[in-house]
């Protein structure tokens, strides 16, 4: 049950990725005027690396059971 949980995650997360990620750094062009495109971008990108590296971190301590122990309800986070 828990190697498919985990299998279930990651593809979820693969598809995510895939799906959400690369458009990301597109809109990020597109949705700031030109005088405060560097800043914009500087800053968007800033913020998703280190939302990026909160969730990897703090997801392995979710599913361990001696932490959260959310198991399969993880997926509701």
């Amino acid at each position: 049950m828990q190697k498919a949980l985990a299998i279930i995650v990651n593809l979820a997360i693969s598809t995510q990725q895939l799906a959400t990620g690369g458009p990301t750094y597109a809109l990020v062009n597109e949705v700031s005027s030109v005088r405060l495109r560097a800043k914009t971008q500087g800053l968007a990108l800033a913020v998703n690396a280190l939302f990026g590296w909160a969730f990897t971190f703090v997801t392995p301590y979710i599913f361990q059971p001696d932490s959260a122990n959310l198991g399969a309800k993880t997926g509701f986070m």
